[in-house]
């Protein structure tokens, strides 16, 4: 039941914000790689930025 509702609220909120799209509606896709990058992908015990990132591919 909860998530029927949730999914109705969805709908309505996506169909209220195409309407005020007018007659154009927008679909945006965002594909590529994700790669670490600066202190974030260091791998460095000693440093206490270091975020030990991998690339993001999935679990």
């Amino acid at each position: 039941m909860k998530k029927t509702i949730l999914i109705m609220l969805m709908l309505l909120a996506i169909a209220t914000g195409m309407a005020a799209q007018g007659e154009r509606g927008y679909l945006g896709i965002s594909l590529g790689p994700s790669i670490p990058i600066g202190e974030f992908a260091e791998q460095d015990p000693d440093n206490e930025s270091a975020g030990f990132a991998d690339l993001g591919n999935g679990p």
